[in-house]
C-alpha cells in the first residue's frame, strides 16, 4: 500500500529504544568520568563544607520531625485540654493547617 515507508514493528521499535537508551547511558557516563577526572583534585575546604552541609541538613530534617510531632499532637487535643494552655479551636486549626516545612519557631 504505502510504498517507500518501512513497516515496523513492536520489537522493531523497542530494539531501536533499547539503542538509544544504551547510547544515552554510555554518553552520561563519559560525562561523569570526563567531569571526574577534571575535579581531581578534592581539597580539604570542600570536605569540611560537605560536612558542615551534610550537619545542617541532619539539624534540618530532625527539626522539621520534632516540628511534625508537636503539630500531630497539637491536633489531637480536645476543648478542654487547649482551654488548660489557652488556645482556641480556632487557633489549633490555624496552627495544625500550617506545614511543618513552613513553620517558624
Amino acid at each position: 500500500m504505502y510504498h517507500g515507508v518501512p513497516i515496523l514493528s513492536i520489537s522493531d521499535l523497542f530494539a531501536d529504544h533499547q539503542i538509544l537508551q544504551t547510547q544515552i547511558n554510555l554518553l552520561k557516563e563519559f560525562q561523569m568520568l570526563t567531569l571526574a577526572c577534571r575535579q581531581s583534585t578534592v581539597n580539604s575546604i570542600s570536605w569540611t563544607k560537605l560536612i558542615r552541609l551534610h550537619h545542617r541538613a541532619h539539624q534540618q530534617v530532625e527539626t522539621w520531625r520534632s516540628r511534625r510531632r508537636q503539630l500531630g499532637t497539637l491536633s489531637r487535643l480536645d476543648d478542654r485540654m487547649l482551654a488548660d494552655i489557652g488556645l482556641t479551636r480556632e487557633q489549633q486549626i490555624a496552627a495544625c493547617s500550617k506545614l511543618f516545612w513552613l513553620t517558624q519557631p
